[in-house]
């Protein structure tokens, strides 16, 4: 009997006859039913009144079988949506309103507490379900109770719902609930992406059980994990908190107890009708229409549009639940940042807190609106009027509030505007902190402000007012300088041969140059080429001591991955040369083997460029500093993927095996925007010109000035290396003893970039009388002390003694060079000269205003006479 209702069961299904729901019974620690045999041929109601139980009373009588039903599943999750929330619930949209933990607003909030997503939180949930048999009714004896056909479609589904459950489903369920937290703002997904991709495989790396240990000096860590464990179904216990090595033994653990079970059922016997039966609970039940068996096909028809309804109202609830329970954890998290000083407390807090709440509020309107909804009759809900209650709208509010806006450049921050960056982080809106109209969001407490270009984080604050400090800071002091910085984490790409990064070899802890972009998309693969440069060695999740100070030539360095660090290996390879091997440090590991030197050059023990930062996309040299004839090399042997220290033989030969591209990105694996001698400092000056006979006016060279020494044999003209020399002026340069700043000097921007690219022999068209002038910059790079590049910018003063006294084109007068300068720029003359309205001041160049030219000024700038 059992054999002909399953055949006949699946066949319904086949023809797309029934339309089952499987609803489960247990959604870990938060929400359980207990539904059993009993409760088959209920009715089951989705449109509920507030506190209303979904599950009504008998439908239906008829026979119920056991069935063999067996199925087993599992599944994780990284909770960072409603939509995730939702689907690890299990529950079809239509249900969702009306049954589970979601139900109402108290629920919500309890269920969601540890699993919404902030910058401090995130949440895994996993889940396995085994499935033994059910109880099922046959269909073939179904018969609706007395009176039920007497009543109308809406009398109906109002007193008994539009389902009712037709099976219970017995077997065993496990549940954890994995939550991540961190002590301090972050994101925190790769972390969690890692988690959940060993959840159930295999213990966590060394590297990242170390983020979890007490930091030194601190007695907390940076990082904590807590988990929650249920087990429901059979008689299974699990330990409170129990760490991840023993959730992975535990899921073990519960398939071989389900196993054993089965293994106690008799031969030829079905599990539903054996002794084993009665050990296993309900886990889930299954719903099917009553109009599926009592009523036309309008009916059904109607009942399936019922649905599609419920599901569209789940989307608008679920999503307004979820972010409102999102907003006060992440809120709670920035009290305990902001609320440790007043001022702060009130001045910055204050006004995001008031906007929390004012968006809580019309959240809580949108709740209401779908619960309202949720009332209606059958009737009312299939109707054509009744308009479901659209998703919360104001999503750029929302991303503000939780630290995710994004607001494009030119980003305005407290009346200081930043062009070509852009802002990510908290943001309210303008209204909420000046009482204007104007809705648009501006940045507030903690974000970022990044480059338009590569992405680059120029600085990071937690409030407004130190953002703007701080990045006026970083621009005016390296403005387009990309340096390399201790605590970086970077790429090293060989320079010999393209699509080869330096990479820990995971299996034989050796090194190797290997293509990085063949592995990038799987996460612990492309973690094995990422290098973090620290100067001392110790636990790689502590702050390094000098992290954010540039590395320069010469510095000695520690190069770690992940917890292990690259040291000079004790064995020798196939071609006799060693390795550089990457290793954990353990008592006894001497020093000097973990020990690299930057160098910018392979000649001599002094390095020309010491004591220079090291530039982004510059080639260096890995010195041994235990070994200091040895250096490491790439791309060497079969495959060029072997790494090893080798000797410099003879200065002719050719050593792009030991030359590696410092990248803060892996790039698209072309070794061509690497380049030698990155321009480190600029003085810009005004030089004299001397007549050329017979033209009898001056000669002019625009460009890169070639001499007998430059360029060195190194040096290779590359659009990287352009911007090196471009990023030493606007970055800040000197002028006449006076540092023109960012501000000032980026206007100079164009004006470098025309000549630099090759030399052109120009005329002067002016007149032989007076002395003709030439505003050149010296630059100094890590191969040359000083070079010069001619612009095209030039003056003629009365006679050699009268020099230019402003930048090019600050002239207050254009015809008047040896003269004072518009208001607020530099002037390299006489006060005298500079500041004509007083002659008796004593020149003090220190003195001497170095902002940027202002906008108002009178003068314009001077035609260009060449």
């Amino acid at each position: 009997m059992a054999k002909t209702t399953l055949v006949l069961w699946i066949l319904a299904l086949l023809e797309g006859v029934a339309s089952i729901d499987i609803v489960p019974l247990v959604l870990g620690p938060e929400f359980q039913r207990a539904y059993g045999e009993q409760d088959i041929l209920r009715g089951f109601k989705l449109n509920v009144q507030e506190g209303e139980d979904p599950l009504q009373g008998i439908v239906f009588t008829g026979k119920i079988n056991p069935l063999p039903f067996s199925t087993s599943y599992a599944k994780s999750s990284i909770i960072t949506s409603a939509e995730e929330v939702r689907k690890m619930t299990e529950l079809s949209g239509h249900l969702s309103v009306a049954y589970g933990p979601m139900i109402s607003g108290s629920g919500a909030g309890s269920y969601l507490e540890n699993k919404v997503q902030s910058k401090r939180q995130i949440s895994i949930l996993y889940r396995t379900r085994k499935v033994a048999f059910a109880r099922k009714v046959d269909v073939g004896t179904l018969k609706p109770i007395t009176g039920l056909e007497t009543l109308s479609r809406d009398e109906r589904t109002e007193k008994y719902g539009s389902k009712f459950i037709d099976q219970i489903l017995y077997g065993a369920q496990l549940d954890l609930i994995y939550t991540l937290e961190s002590a301090e703002d972050t994101d925190l997904m790769e972390l969690a992406a890692e988690l959940k991709g060993r959840i159930g495989f295999g213990p966590l790396s060394v590297e990242f059980q170390a983020l979890f240990e007490l930091e030194e000096g601190s007695t907390s860590s940076r990082y904590s994990l807590s988990i929650e464990a249920m087990a429901s179904g059979i008689n299974f216990s699990v330990p409170s908190n129990p760490s991840f090595d023993a959730t992975n033994q535990l899921i073990k653990d519960f398939n071989n107890a389900y196993d054993k079970m089965l293994e106690k059922v008799g031969q030829g016997e079905s599990v539903a009708e054996s002794h084993v039966a009665s050990q296993f609970s309900p886990v889930a039940f299954a719903l099917s229409p009553i109009d599926e068996y009592l009523g036309s096909k309008l009916d059904l028809a109607e009942s399936a549009r019922f649905d599609d309804k419920m599901k569209s109202l789940s989307t608008s609830y679920y999503h307004a639940l979820f972010v409102k329970s999102q907003l006060s954890k992440i809120a709670e998290d920035q009290k305990e940042l902001y609320g440790r000083d007043p001022k702060t407390r009130v001045e910055v807090f204050g006004p995001y807190k008031d906007m929390v709440i004012a968006v809580q509020e019309e959240l809580d309107l949108k709740i209401d609106e779908c619960l309202e909804f949720r009332k209606k009759s059958m009737r009312e809900i299939v109707g054509t009027s009744a308009k479901v209650p659209s998703r919360y709208a104001n999503e750029d509010v929302l991303a503000g509030l939780n630290g995710a806006a994004y607001i494009p450049s030119p980003v305005s921050i407290q009346g200081a505007l930043f062009d070509e960056l852009y802002y990510q982080g908290f943001a309210i809106p303008k209204y909420a902190v000046d009482d204007s109209s104007d809705s648009y969001l501006i940045p507030w407490m903690g974000g970022k402000l990044r480059r338009d270009d590569d992405r680059s984080v120029v600085a990071s604050a937690y409030t407004p007012g130190d953002l703007v400090l701080l990045a006026m800071e970083e621009i005016s002091s390296g403005a387009g300088h990309k340096y390399l910085k201790y605590g970086d984490q970077v790429f090293f790409q060989v320079s010999t041969l393209d699509y080869r990064w330096l990479k820990r070899d995971s299996s034989t802890n050796n090194t190797m140059s290997n293509d990085y972009l063949s592995e990038s998309d799987n996460t612990n693969s492309g973690l094995l080429y990422q290098w973090n440069v620290r100067s001392v060695v110790g636990k790689a999740v502590t702050p390094d001591p000098k992290v954010g100070q540039c590395v320069k030539y010469g510095d000695v360095i520690f190069l770690n991955n992940h917890g292990m660090w690259m040291h000079k290996g004790l064995g020798l390879g196939s071609g006799g040369h060693p390795h550089p091997n990457v290793d954990t440090v353990k008592d006894g590991f001497e020093t000097s083997r973990l020990q690299w030197k930057v160098r910018s050059t392979t000649k001599g023990d002094l390095d020309p460029a010491g004591g220079q930062c090291i530039q982004i996309l510059s080639k260096i040299y890995l010195q041994c500093n235990e070994e200091k004839n040895l250096w490491v090399t790439g791309g060497r042997s079969a495959g060029n993927i072997q790494v090893v220290l080798d000797e410099k033989y003879y200065e002719g030969q050719n050593l792009s095996h030991m030359e590696w591209i410092v990248r803060k990105e892996a790039g698209d694996g072309m070794r061509d925007a690497g380049f030698f001698c990155p321009a480190d400092s600029a003085k810009g000056r005004w030089k004299p010109l001397q007549l050329t006979p017979p033209l009898g006016r001056p000669l002019v060279y625009v460009g890169i000035n070639r001499t007998f020494d430059f360029p060195p044999r190194v040096w290779v003209q590359t659009e990287t290396w352009e911007d090196s020399v471009t990023a030493s002026i606007t970055g800040g340069f000197q002028f006449g003893g006076v540092y023109i700043p960012w501000i000032g000097a980026k206007d100079r921007e164009d004006s470098v970039r025309k000549v630099l690219h090759n030399i052109t022999e120009m005329d002067m068209n002016v007149e032989t009388t007076g002395q003709a002038w030439q505003f050149v910059y010296d630059i100094s790079d890590a191969c040359t002390r000083m070079w010069e590049l001619q612009t095209r910018d030039g003056v003629t003063t009365d006679n050699e003694n009268q020099k230019p006294c402003c930048l090019p084109g600050q002239e207050l007068d254009p015809s008047q060079p040896h003269g004072p300068c518009v208001l607020q720029s530099a002037c390299q003359c006489e006060q005298s000269v500079c500041n004509p309205q007083a002659p008796d001041q004593v020149q003090n160049k220190s003195s001497v205003p170095t902002v940027a030219p202002s906008d108002q000024s009178s003068g314009a700038p001077k035609k260009n006479p060449w």
